[in-house]
């Protein structure tokens, strides 16, 4: 049996395993078969630092400046005189994480069901069923941990993420409301974010 089952190996799923398992036992679930490789528009406040070193080959741009464009055809530009934000590749990140961790990490492993015991919670998943004292989601929007306890978020949007071939090396991102949906462009990153 395992002290924790955290779901979902993403960024927040492998940097707790890394906190948890100085003390306990630990098991990282998630569906994607490789680390690294789910969509990810990759904008990250600067404050990552105060959690990993950055390293310079996971950076693809600095952000400093945001364009903000309303329904109504208004547009706000906002910049800072220092970076304000990280355009991360999602997939070197990811793997620095993994491997820094000790922890058991099953991949292309989905999660069917969680069933909560008196003393005990168990995992269920499409290759065997998995005891812990405790389970974390960290699996998104569509967290099955989520789901099991009945937590429903105030409001869900849709995204849309595109891989692009964009030349030029700007330090901005913009975000424009239609009213019905949103479209956020982050430039030099080689990826487009909409919903």
């Amino acid at each position: 049996m395992y002290d924790v089952i955290i779901i979902g190996a993403g960024p927040v799923g492998l940097y707790t395993a890394r906190l948890l398992e100085k003390r306990l036992r630990v098991l990282v679930i998630d569906s994607n078969k490789e680390i690294g490789k789910k969509a990810c528009s990759g904008l990250y406040s600067t404050k990552l630092e105060d959690f990993v070193p950055i390293k310079k080959e996971w950076i693809d741009n600095k952000v400093r400046k945001a364009v903000l464009h309303s329904p109504s055809g208004n547009k706000l530009n906002l910049r800072k005189k220092n970076t304000a934000a990280y355009v991360v590749d999602r997939e070197k990140f990811n793997k620095y994480l993994a491997k820094n961790i000790k922890s058991r990490i099953l991949l292309g492993t989905r999660v069917k069901n969680i069933i909560s015991k008196p003393d005990r919670m168990v995992v269920i998943t499409d290759k065997a069923s998995l005891e812990s004292r405790m389970v974390i989601g960290c699996g998104g929007a569509n967290s099955v941990v989520r789901k099991h306890f009945g937590v429903s978020p105030k409001e869900m949007i849709n995204g849309l993420i595109a891989i692009t071939k964009e030349d030029g090396s700007y330090d901005f991102v913009k975000q424009q409301n239609t009213g019905h949906s949103e479209k956020m462009s982050i430039s030099n990153s080689l990826r487009i974010s909409s919903s």
